[in-house]
């Protein structure tokens, strides 16, 4: 075989085989291509759970969350209105509509001697016995499923006329809160006391403070024993009232 020969078959045998490399280094790899749509597929998943296990992490680092938090909720809400209104004086969640007051029973959660209540704090203290924020500035606690009548008690600030500004109140502390119970309640008196001093007791204890009467002595059995028996005897000559009243004259 000539020379020529051989030449002629290298050259075509070494076409062949770039050409035959050509074709095999060029293609796509199907095992590379499949993994890439199952990682795009998964990498939104992967970011979803990646954002809830941050969000879980920043409450669980934040011990005082929840205690702030109805703080927050209710600057949301005043910010969500426009303005503080809704909030405020204007509002008539715990509005009392009878003009008639015969006594007003007053107990008072007391902080201790060089310490005062941050406003927060009452805030959740309020929150927790049951209270919802409206008229005046204050704390109400409403007839279940009757939020339109009177308030059986208020809880209110000792000091800015009673007001807990709620715009302000992260920043507000208070020697003092006082729960108000004014007669004629929605419920018979002794019945509402019954209900305000448990409150009044709860109230102190989240606060850490010392439960005072209208005199601002510490409260004692004797003390309530008698605010009780003034109730009663309120309740027995208002319900006689009210029995004479619905009996009307004799000769009518």
């Amino acid at each position: 075989m000539s020379e020529e020969t051989i030449l002629r078959l290298g050259i075509i045998v070494a076409g062949v085989l770039l050409m035959a490399l050509i074709f095999w280094f060029g293609r796509p790899s199907a095992k590379t291509q499949g993994v890439r749509r199952e990682r795009n597929d998964r990498e939104p998943a992967l970011h979803d759970d990646a954002a809830a296990s941050e969000s879980t992490g920043d409450h669980a680092a934040d011990p005082d969350r929840d205690l702030h938090a109805p703080v927050t909720n209710a600057l949301t809400d005043a910010e969500a209105g426009g303005e503080s209104g809704d909030l405020e004086f204007g509002t008539d969640i715990g509005r009392r509509r009878t003009e008639r007051m015969d006594k007003v029973v007053k107990l008072y959660v007391a902080a201790r001697a060089g310490h005062q209540f941050d406003g927060s704090d009452v805030v959740v203290a309020a929150e927790k016995i049951g209270t919802v924020f409206g008229y005046g500035n204050a704390f109400h606690r409403l007839v279940e499923r009757k939020p339109s009548m009177d308030p059986i008690y208020t809880v209110a600030n000792v000091q800015n006329q009673g007001s807990l500004d709620i715009n302000t109140i992260a920043n507000m502390q208070t020697p003092a809160i006082a729960f108000y119970l004014m007669l004629p309640a929605p419920t018979p008196a002794l019945e509402a006391f019954d209900m305000m001093l448990p409150a009044a007791k709860r109230a102190t204890e989240l606060l850490n403070g010392v439960l005072l009467d209208d005199q601002q002595n510490v409260v004692s059995r004797q003390t309530i024993a008698h605010i009780r028996e003034e109730l009663r005897q309120y309740d027995r000559a208002h319900e006689i009232s009210e029995t004479n009243a619905g009996k009307g004259s004799r000769w009518s």
